[in-house]
């Protein structure tokens, strides 16, 4: 009998020691990944205060290109030739679409070191999105689309907001409609819901496949079905709309039949 005894007391002892090792290791392990993530979290906000200030100092130079096109535009400088003209309005458009691509990064990294506020007041949504097509009516005739006026019926939609902010939800949604159309109509329409109001731009564009549904309002995200296009974007417009609305308390999503069949963002 005290053969087998000294056996299994010989594995007890081994298991028990191989016990507290593994409890050492994941110890140790538990310790690095709280290492490692405490480094990552200051790897992001390094990356966040360096991308502010880059586009900080960005924002100043390419306001002061805008106002110096609009003055020669305008013959501060003297007499501008029709040819001159053209290359001058191909000025404008490009340094405003930086302009927009900074203010996008502008906006992220307000939001991800907090300092993003909501001056919030009762708003009629209506005005707000009728602005938005009125600004970008324009740019879908350019394009070939048409973008329709909200109905004439429409009443007055009270909603307590930052009206800037839902403004820049609005005008996102209807410029990417306009962007990713080649024909048809794009429509905005308003509903109200029990805590608020629903706002639909519905297009008739390129749509997108089922996988991208989850993804379009992360960060950085650019849709399978825009990466071949010549179309401009640095994926940030949508997860700025996801959070300015997160930020009223709201949701966001996005649907689509598939792939060419156009799709609806709310």
């Amino acid at each position: 009998l005290t053969i087998p005894i000294l056996v299994f007391s010989w594995f007890a002892v081994r298991s028990l020691h191989q016990d507290a090792e593994r409890r050492s290791q994941v110890v140790l392990l538990a310790h690095s990944l709280r290492r490692a993530n405490s480094r990552l979290r200051e790897i992001n906000r390094e990356k966040t205060d360096f991308l502010s200030m880059a586009t900080h100092q960005l924002r100043t130079p390419l306001s002061v290109l805008n106002g110096y096109i609009e003055l020669i535009k305008d013959g501060c400088y003297g007499s501008v030739a029709e040819e001159m003209r053209k290359v001058l309005k191909n000025m404008d458009e490009n340094n405003g679409r930086l302009i927009k691509m900074v203010d996008d990064f502008l906006d992220v990294t307000r939001l991800e070191q907090g300092r993003t506020h909501y001056n919030l007041a009762p708003h009629d949504v209506v005005a707000v999105v009728a602005s938005v097509i009125e600004e970008l009516n324009h740019v879908a005739v350019k394009k070939g689309v048409k973008l329709a006026p909200l109905p004439a019926s429409i009443a007055v939609f009270i909603a307590v907001c930052d009206d800037e902010k839902i403004r820049h939800v609005v005008f996102n949604y209807v410029d990417n409609a306009i962007k990713y159309s080649e024909q048809g109509v794009v429509t905005v329409s308003l509903e109200h819901e029990r805590q608020g109001v629903t706002a639909r731009v519905k297009d008739q564009g390129i749509g997108f496949a089922p996988e991208d549904k989850e993804h379009f309002f992360h960060k950085y995200y650019r849709g399978s079905n825009v990466k071949a296009l010549t179309a401009t974007g640095t994926g940030i417009g949508l997860y700025v709309c996801r959070r300015f609305i997160e930020g009223h308390g709201g949701h966001v999503w996005a649907k689509s039949p598939g792939v060419g069949q156009g799709s609806e963002f709310e």
